[in-house]
């Protein structure tokens, strides 16, 4: 892009509101949350896809921003589909 890095990191927190790294974060989890509640995928799978490091790193991840473990996320969305 012919941008600075410093530079085109502000620019991005700028018009988006987050970093370039929150907003990827946020991305995998939208998709993660998706494919936990309509796919009987397993974690390990669902981790890989999105190219987390581990499994460690998504489950820290997924609750930071969900305050749920993926599967406590699946119970529940489970429940609340009966």
């Amino acid at each position: 892009m012919g941008l600075y890095p410093n530079y085109s990191s502000s620019l991005f927190i700028k018009e988006v509101g987050l970093s370039s790294t929150e907003y990827v974060l946020r991305e995998k989890v939208t998709v993660a949350k998706k494919l936990l509640k309509y796919t009987d995928d397993p974690i390990s799978e669902i981790y890989t896809w999105l190219i987390f490091r581990d499994q460690s790193q998504f489950l820290k991840v997924f609750k930071q921003y969900t305050g749920m473990t993926p599967k406590q996320f699946k119970s529940r969305e489970a429940m609340t589909a009966l």
